[in-house]
Parts: structure tokens; sequence; C-alpha cells
């Protein structure tokens, strides 16, 4: 049970840094995707004059969904992401990159001109733009595959059912293109996957080391102190020790003192008081030694 909550820990870390990686790549986006929105409908005014109404309005949807790609970045700049909600910033990430790349798809349908010239142009600029998405946001794959989907397809059908077959070639081009970012995006994205992977189990690795480091100093220290209580103690017996057997030798110095103060008492005549009274008094040093 704890190793698994420990994998889903690290998944969620891991699913949080593909997001912030792919979020993070948001403005550079949207200045090309506005940037090329622009030069486009410049290149559209000027090869159809007659529909530049259709081409105003794309442009302001284009500036709409530029500035909703930038809201989102800025929102989880400032907000951030935890376990608990980095998956409603993946799927605004997904949802964000699907609305731009309809916004080219459907674009590119409904405004292509009729010049080949200026069809291949677009192929080329939605080629670009999907090429683009895909090196800005390989970390986060299905934000990739929200965008070159259906930035591309809807080209690729139309082309296929105009009916030509050199129209019907260039669809063919199209989808073989796709199928080359996505599998390309897959294999980089897991490759970053793989790379945060080695980071979270060095961090991981990396933070058991300092546990376990710490709790070897505070093992040292404690030992030590025990090793000083040690020292202190056989330091204290060898002490006793030492003085037990001062005492023993004492002991036995004084029995043999007061043994023959005991034989002297023999010799002594009963009329000499004095002396008597000394030898009593020392005498009274065994019974007066502690115990």
């Amino acid at each position: 049970m704890h190793q698994t909550t420990n994998e889903a820990s690290d998944e969620a870390e891991i699913g949080i840094e593909r997001v912030r990686a792919t979020l993070e790549q948001i403005p550079l986006a949207a200045f090309v995707s506005i940037a090329n929105a622009v030069l486009m409908t410049g290149v559209l005014v000027t090869a159809e004059p007659t529909g530049g109404v259709g081409v105003y309005v794309w442009l302001g949807v284009a500036v709409l969904v530029t500035a909703g790609r930038l809201s989102l970045w800025w929102a989880h700049r400032h907000i951030g992401s935890t376990p608990e909600r980095y998956r409603v910033w993946a799927l605004a990430s997904t949802c964000n990159a699907l609305t731009a790349g309809l916004l080219w798809g459907i674009g590119s349908v409904l405004l292509l001109p009729t010049s080949s010239i200026d069809q291949m142009f677009w192929v080329f600029v939605i080629g670009g733009m999907c090429a683009g998405a895909a090196s800005l946001h390989y970390p986060h794959l299905p934000t990739v595959i929200a965008f070159i989907v259906p930035a591309a397809l809807p080209l690729a059908i139309w082309f296929a059912l105009a009916g030509a077959a050199r129209l019907a070639a260039c669809a063919a081009m199209i989808v073989i293109f796709l199928i080359a970012l996505m599998a390309t995006s897959r294999r980089s994205s897991q490759y970053f996957g793989e790379t945060l992977r080695l980071r979270v189990e060095v961090a991981k690795r990396t933070r058991e080391l300092d546990t376990a480091n710490k709790r070897l100093k505070a093992e040292i220290a404690e030992r030590r102190v025990t090793e000083a209580s040690l020292r202190h103690a056989q330091k204290m017996e060898a002490v006793g020790q030492l003085t037990g057997a001062i005492a023993h030798d004492f002991n036995n110095l004084l029995s043999a003192s007061l043994g023959s103060l005991g034989l002297l008492r023999n010799y002594i005549p009963n009329d000499n008081h004095r002396a008597a009274r000394l030898l009593a008094t020392a005498s009274r040093l065994r019974s007066e030694e502690p115990p």
C-alpha cells in the first residue's frame, strides 16, 4: 500500500512537471500564432480582396484564442499546480490547444484561396505551425495531438475530396506528415518522462540519504554520550575498588595493632592507671571504625 502511494505521488509529480513545461511555452507559441495569423491575413486579402471580411473575422477570433491561451499561462503561473489539481491544468492545456488547432484547421478550409500557389502557402503555414507545436509542447503529448490533428486534418480531408490526383497526393503527404509528427512527439514525450523519473528517483534517494545521515549522526552522538557515561562508571568503579583495597589493608594493619595492644594489656601493672587509660583509648579505635 505504501509503495503504491509512493508510485502515485511520483506520477503526480511527473505530471505536474509535464504540464508546467508545456504551459511555460505558451507565450512563444502565442507570439508565433498571432504573427502567422497577421501574415496570413495579409496574404489572403492580397490574393482575394473580395473575401476580406471573413479573413478579418478569422483574425479577430485568432486574437481572442491567443488571449485565452495567454490567460491560461498567466493563471497557471500565479496559481501553480498541486498533485490534486494538475489534471485540471492538463485538461485545460489540451482544450486550449484544441481550440487553437480548430482555428487554423477550420480557417484553412473556409479561407482557402483558389490559387494553387496560395493553397500551398496555406499548407506550408499549417505544417510549420504543427511542427512548432510538436517541438514546444512535446512534454504533454495530448496537448500536441489536440493541436496538430484538428489543424492539419481538415485541410487533408478537403484535398482528398477535391477529386484532383495532385491534391489527393498532397492530402496523403499531410497525413504522413501528421503521423510522423505524432510518432516523433510520442518518442520525445517518453524520453522527457524517463528523464523526469530519473530526477524524481535521484531526489528521493537524496532525501533518504539525508535522513539516514541525520539518523546516523544522532546515533553517533548518543553512542558518544553512552561511552562517556561508561568511562565515568568504570573510573568510579576503579576508585571504589582501590578504596576498598586500601581500607582492607588498613583494617589488617589495625587488627594487628589492636591484637598487640590486647597482649600489651597483660604486661601493664594494675596500679598503672595512666597506661591502662591510654591503652583503652587506643583499643576503642576498632570499635569506632565505621562499618
